[in-house]
């Protein structure tokens, strides 16, 4: 069963970007393909050496590592990069930019997609 896992949210000041992390985690641990597709501010979290002081939250930098060490796709839209200033070698080393239709092509593929 394939899972792709839809992040358009920044990874610090809410539980979304931890949530949906956690979930693709739980979905590999359980024998699923799992895709995780970061747009819009969600874009943020595949930074690296990110910086969570003083948000109450902590870094997702080492979860982002977890899902591509168990060979979980993480895709980065580049559009969105772009929009929220980042380059791409900022980002977490694994993770792969993506056209916006590299994000149809993840959701297409998908038996069942979750958004946070």
């Amino acid at each position: 069963m394939n899972v792709a896992i839809m992040l358009t949210r920044e990874p610090y000041g809410s539980i979304n970007a931890a949530e949906a992390i956690r979930h693709a985690l739980g979905a590999v641990a359980n024998d699923l393909r799992v895709s995780l597709v970061l747009t819009d501010g969600g874009v943020l979290t595949a930074a690296r050496g990110q910086n969570e002081a003083d948000s109450g939250f902590t870094s997702l930098e080492g979860a982002i590592r977890d899902l591509l060490s168990l060979k979980a796709p993480v895709l980065v839209d580049r559009e969105s990069l772009g929009k929220a200033g980042l380059a791409e070698g900022g980002l977490i080393e694994g993770v792969t930019m993506v056209d916006p239709a590299g994000v149809a092509r993840a959701i297409a593929g998908a038996d069942h997609l979750l958004f946070f």
